[in-house]
């Protein structure tokens, strides 16, 4: 009988070590899975981003935003599927931003989506929220010799899209800990690394040039 107890508790001891690790990890991995199903998000568009000066495009820009000097992107890509009976084709105009939600206490990487670009009437965009929990989205663009915080293609001269794009992601994690009625802006703002825990990535995007000769017929 006492061999059968100490049996039991080990195995009891085994499965309760086993059950707690595989908690811890899948907390730890969690957030990294948020924000790595976010980039891939982003990177199929950007991987179809189509020159602003083609049929049904538009410009291709990149700003900062008011929020903590987050960043925002629009641009034209190649990445829609439409539905069955929806009027669309494969071009559409998306965004991303950060937008501050008074249900959660921070903010939430948003994705709009305008899909009749051939429409007479303005049609309103859809929106998609990717990620709650972020508290910082920074973009960086580089130009062929030098990283910039902006990209405006209508200003640029030699290149219209960004060979390569820099993006950056603060995520909150564990935010079931702190209390309800403080707003992580707030936290942010007093102490950027002691009030709350947070995990930050950072991926680059290459986006596809359109071919020499292309460029050439476009500016004669």
């Amino acid at each position: 009988m006492s061999i059968m107890a100490v049996i039991t508790t080990a195995m009891y001891s085994t499965l309760y070590i086993a059950f707690r690790a595989k908690d811890s990890l899948e907390n730890a991995i969690t957030p990294f899975a948020d924000i790595n199903a976010v980039f891939d998000v982003i990177r199929s568009d950007l991987a179809c981003a189509i020159d602003p000066e083609m049929s049904l495009s538009g410009a291709f820009v990149g700003e900062e935003s008011a929020i903590n000097d987050n960043s925002s992107i629009s641009f034209y890509t190649s990445n829609y599927i439409p539905g069955e009976d929806e009027i669309a084709c494969d071009v559409y105009q998306t965004e991303y931003s950060l937008e501050k939600y008074d249900q959660w206490d921070g903010y939430a990487l948003v994705k709009r989506s305008a899909t009749n670009l051939l429409s007479q009437s303005e049609v309103e965009s859809r929106t998609e929220i990717l990620c709650r929990g972020i508290l910082s989205f920074e973009i960086e663009y580089y130009d062929g010799a030098s990283w910039t915080t902006s990209w405006d293609s209508e200003n640029m001269t030699y290149t219209l899209l960004p060979p390569l794009v820099k993006i950056t992601i603060e995520k909150l994690v564990d935010k079931e800990e702190y209390p309800k009625n403080k707003s992580v802006e707030s936290k942010y703002q007093q102490d950027r690394h002691q009030d709350y825990k947070s995990i930050i990535v950072s991926r680059q995007f290459l986006i596809p040039q359109p071919p020499a000769e292309e460029e050439e017929a476009m500016s004669l």
